[in-house]
């Protein structure tokens, strides 16, 4: 029996093409913005677009060969939001000069990419579409919003205890892949951890708390103490597994 036509719903897009058309849509906002922030600089306006372009083209490549399902679902385009968002903090670090005039605006940036962060997982365990491909995306882009919001604070630190600080809550995890090139049962799949997780909103939560209120507080050491607490304990872990 044929199916009537206003019963249909339309088939939807294979998820590395979905997954490319969010990119241009989200590059052409990430463009705006940085237009907006540097309106006569263009190598300025053109680098955060491209760059997230570039990393949404990596992240593509490897959905292609790992996601397992038929769509791509909100649960991935909010973590690409979430870059594009990543990518407009980006900008200060070229122009360090634009944060006196963009503080808030960045703050608000920062504070809604860290709010979405938990969104998508919801959205993926709703949907049916977690993946494992999604859980790496999403760790990618919570490392790459810690890095750069480090950067961003690395320039007005206030003493070598911050400075360490914000290198451990910026870097903690690429120095942990770093190890992992040398010791390879690093590398080794690790157990889903709430206390990790509750870790990772701390160690962005005070990035962006010193970002709204310029002068340094206790909360970057304490915090940077969670994340290596936190590492050190899957280290650990990883450890008494290691063949």
């Amino acid at each position: 029996m044929i199916e009537p036509a206003a019963h249909r719903l339309p088939r939807p897009l294979p998820p590395p093409i979905a997954f490319a058309a969010v990119t241009l849509g989200l590059a052409v906002l990430v463009a705006i913005a940085a237009h907006a922030i540097a309106s006569s600089a263009v190598w300025q306006i053109a680098v955060p677009p491209v760059v997230f372009m570039a990393a949404m083209a990596l992240a593509g490549g490897r959905m292609r060969v790992s996601y397992p399902h038929v769509t791509l679902g909100a649960c991935n385009a909010v973590t690409q939001g979430r870059a594009a968002m990543v990518a407009v903090l980006a900008m200060p670090v070229l122009m360090p000069d634009i944060m006196a005039t963009w503080r808030i605006e960045m703050f608000v940036v920062a504070l809604t990419a860290l709010a979405l962060d938990g969104v998508d997982g919801w959205l993926a365990r709703r949907a049916g579409l977690s993946s494992a491909f999604g859980a790496r995306f999403d760790m990618e882009v919570d490392s790459a919003l810690a890095a750069i919001l480090a950067c961003l604070l690395l320039g007005v630190a206030d003493g070598p205890v911050h400075v360490a600080a914000l290198l451990v809550l910026g870097f903690a995890r690429y120095g942990f892949v770093a190890m992992a090139r040398i010791a390879p049962w690093l590398d080794a799949p690790l157990p889903d951890r709430r206390s990790r997780k509750a870790v990772c909103v701390v160690q962005i939560g005070a990035l962006i708390a010193v970002l709204a209120v310029p002068p340094f507080a206790p909360v970057l050491p304490f915090a940077a103490a969670a994340v290596l607490w936190s590492f050190g304990h899957d280290i650990l872990w990883l450890a008494r597994r290691a063949p």
